[in-house]
């Protein structure tokens, strides 16, 4: 019985190796669904995949991985980071021309500075300022799913800020999210972010420079807070954009919910 059984094993493993491969389109690959958090990896890594075929910085593709990894934290802090994150990275990912970083770099410096001074008032004003790009990542996600072809002729975005928002401080502000870790596994995914991100952020291509800034926006308190008060809305419309549904009412209930959330976010500075 030993020969036959091994004989068995052997004509399997044969015809195993003997496989053929079938190649899909990205289109055709089965989304994966998880039950449990609101925000977890397969609802943000199913989203990543629609800008598959982009000019994705390899750095980017290390950082959002670790992003997926906070994803699955149990705390809402971490699920608020990486949902924020993957939203804004994404805005500028789809955007064909790399533009300004003015909303990310305004709430990094402004968040900064407040931990020194303690302006409120110019905090509040970058907190408004965030919300507008992320509104606008949204409405990037939305061209995509809904014309695709008025998304690739798109201009660069430009606003009046002093370098285009790439120079603001990257460093100070991951480590004010260091310190405020909640647990050694937040603290390692963040150290893990933040050095993808210090190369993004040196990096001397411009769409690199744009994935910095988003990442860095979404770590500061007042990012991941205004981002926490609107995640059922992040998850409905991330799963309504990769399902192809209706990503113009999605998004639209998703950014009445940052409005409303930057809100009551201000009212606590």
């Amino acid at each position: 019985m030993i020969p036959i059984i091994v004989l068995s094993v052997l004509l399997a493993a044969q015809g195993a190796y003997g496989a053929s491969v079938n190649f899909v389109p990205i289109e055709d690959v089965p989304i994966r669904y998880e039950f449990g958090n609101t925000i977890n990896r397969n609802v943000l890594d199913n989203a990543f995949q629609l800008v598959d075929g982009a000019s994705v910085p390899i750095h980017a593709l290390t950082l959002h991985q670790a992003t997926l990894d906070l994803a699955d934290q149990p705390d809402g802090v971490s699920q608020s980071i990486a949902a924020g994150q993957t939203l804004g990275i994404l805005g500028e990912l789809t955007s064909p021309v790399a533009g300004d970083t003015c909303g990310y770099s305004q709430l990094v410096d402004s968040y900064n500075n407040y931990h020194t001074t303690g302006n409120r008032a110019d905090l509040n004003n970058a907190i408004d300022s965030y919300v507008g790009s992320l509104n606008r990542a949204v409405d990037q996600l939305v061209l995509l799913r809904t014309n695709p072809a008025a998304l690739r002729n798109q201009a660069a975005v430009v606003h009046s800020c002093s370098g285009g928002g790439r120079s603001y401080g990257h460093d100070k502000v991951w480590d004010l999210a260091l310190s405020n870790a909640g647990s050694a596994a937040h603290a390692d995914l963040i150290n893990e972010q933040q050095c993808s991100s210090r190369r993004l952020y040196g990096a001397w291509d411009r769409r690199s420079n744009s994935v910095a800034a988003a990442a860095a926006a979404a770590v500061t308190s007042p990012g991941h807070q205004v981002v926490r008060g609107a995640l059922p809305q992040i998850a409905s419309f991330l799963n309504t954009a990769v399902a192809g549904g209706n990503t113009a009412a999605a998004g639209q209930a998703l950014k009445q919910a940052l409005t409303q959330s930057s809100a009551l976010v201000k009212s606590k500075y």
